[in-house]
């Protein structure tokens, strides 16, 4: 009688193991599907943000090189643009860095050597700002 039971358990635990294989292959082809229609989507969406609207279905190849020559400029101005956000970009960061080079060599003229000793020291000169701006107020 145990040898049955033991059978027919080993009978429910591979076609448990099937059943979990072909959920495992539904999933990995609804997932493969599901990342497919994304990427369509996403390239539709790009277009329409590139070009300001659906692209029209042309039958003139003219009128087709037309279209991606004013796609073409518009990428190009917004690259253009990026590029000057880009740049003022870098001009703040190395102001920036100078203005640190300035503060740290200034700190360092002042015998502060270590990390600790220039944390403390900007801390009291921006508690004796804090003072005289409240002071003259």
């Amino acid at each position: 009688m145990a040898s049955s039971k033991r059978k027919f358990q080993k009978k429910k635990d591979r076609e448990k193991a099937v059943q979990v294989k072909v959920a495992n292959r539904r999933e990995a082809l609804q997932r493969d599907r599901k990342a497919a229609r994304q990427m369509q989507l996403r390239e539709i969406e790009i277009e329409k943000l590139v070009s300001g609207k659906n692209r029209p279905f042309v039958n003139s190849q003219q009128k087709d090189s037309l279209l991606d020559e004013l796609q073409d400029n518009k990428i190009k101005d917004q690259l253009k643009h990026n590029l000057e956000i880009l740049e003022a970009l870098e001009a703040e960061y190395e102001a920036e860095q100078r203005n640190r080079e300035k503060i740290n060599a200034d700190l360092e003229n002042e015998g502060h050597l270590t990390l600790q000793e220039k944390v403390k020291a900007l801390y009291e000169k921006s508690l004796e700002n804090a003072e005289q701006t409240a002071v003259e107020q």
